[in-house]
């Protein structure tokens, strides 16, 4: 949930801390990634919600998402993660976290969001990358 809605990098995820949660300002901080560059990105209410459900339940210590041990979790943990929820949705295609990031990317340019409304939720590249994919799909379907 949290690879969509906030337009995360598997890594991103994998390193997220529970500090960079900011219920205040409805904000995932996400610290140094591709570019090292920090940046922002979204945080939904109904994400929140979930968040806080998980942290009562689990207390995790230093990362958000936290395996055995209090160690982070692996990539391809959350691989297999994806691949098996979209196995119970009976979605038949190979589904990846970067899927996930893209759609986010594809969903706020189809609302007409512009990325200067939301700097940093997503590196300037996606989205350009997505608004050609985007028009080009619309010119062939």
């Amino acid at each position: 949930m949290l690879l969509y809605s906030a337009g995360l990098r598997r890594g991103e995820l994998i390193n997220l801390k529970v500090t960079d949660i900011d219920s205040k300002r409805m904000l995932i901080r996400v610290e140094d990634p591709k570019g090292n560059k920090d940046r922002h990105t979204l945080l939904s209410k109904i994400v929140l919600e979930k968040l806080r459900d998980y942290y009562m339940k689990w207390r995790p210590k230093e990362y958000l998402f936290e395996g055995p041990g209090e160690m982070k979790y692996s990539a391809n943990s959350i691989a297999n993660i994806i691949k098996n929820a979209a196995a119970k949705a009976r979605i038949r295609k190979n589904v990846t976290p970067h899927m996930l990031r893209h759609s986010f990317a594809t969903h706020l340019l189809e609302k007409r969001h512009r990325s200067a409304k939301y700097p940093g939720a997503v590196g300037a590249q996606l989205i350009e990358d997505n608004r050609n994919i985007y028009s080009c799909s619309h010119k062939f379907f």
